[in-house]
């Protein structure tokens, strides 16, 4: 039931909250920390998205770290390979160095990492009600899609706001005192640290 004001006031209100949440949120898909973290969370995916544009771009730039992330990963072993090998190989260690580059080159790992990512975006949705918490969702996917694994980590654990971070200065606040003025750094963080801490963790 939509409710519309019926005094002065009320309208004006009214104008000025559509006002500041447009300001605010007309344009959220745009910000590509939201679109990737959009798309990582398994209850969403590509559902939550209004303009495919934005979508797409996203999905892209997932793409794109899957295949910095594996180029990385690639470039270390090689690097523990060259300190494995002895020098006696002579010419058989650079011939075998460039086999290994000829197999493993970078559209190879490009098709890996597209057919990951689009069999988890072919895969069904999660419930959202039985899974309230995608990173917790994402410790049962994390062996079928090792490499997005860490991506999902990583940008999901991005808080969406501010509130929690004030609520903790709030905290900080409250603990370091006039009369408790003698705390050291060390000793108010960890205070902070255990009042963060939710109710329901003091029972493990």
């Amino acid at each position: 039931m939509i409710i519309e004001p019926t005094t002065a006031i009320g309208k004006i209100a009214k104008d000025v909250l559509l006002t500041e949440v447009q300001k605010r949120y007309a344009n959220l898909e745009a910000v590509i920390i939201y679109g990737v973290a959009t798309i990582l969370d398994p209850r969403y995916k590509k559902a939550a998205f209004e303009n495919s544009i934005y979508c797409s771009r996203a999905a892209a730039f997932i793409g794109n770290l899957l295949i910095t992330s594996q180029t990385q990963s690639n470039e270390s072993v090689e690097s523990i390979a060259e300190l494995q090998t002895s020098d006696e190989e002579g010419i058989w260690s650079y011939l075998d160095q460039n086999i290994s580059n000829s197999q493993c080159n970078r559209r190879n790992v490009s098709e890996i990492n597209s057919d990951q990512l689009r069999a988890y975006l072919i895969r069904p949705a999660v419930s959202r009600k039985l899974n309230k918490n995608p990173l917790t969702t994402w410790q049962a996917l994390k062996n079928d899609f090792p490499l997005l694994f860490p991506i999902a980590q990583k940008y999901l654990s991005v808080m969406a706001m501010s509130v929690p971070c004030e609520r903790l200065f709030s905290h900080a606040g409250l603990i370091a005192t006039q009369l408790r003025n003698r705390l050291s750094p060390e000793h108010l963080n960890m205070l902070v640290f255990l009042r963060s801490i939710e109710e329901e963790m003091w029972d493990i």
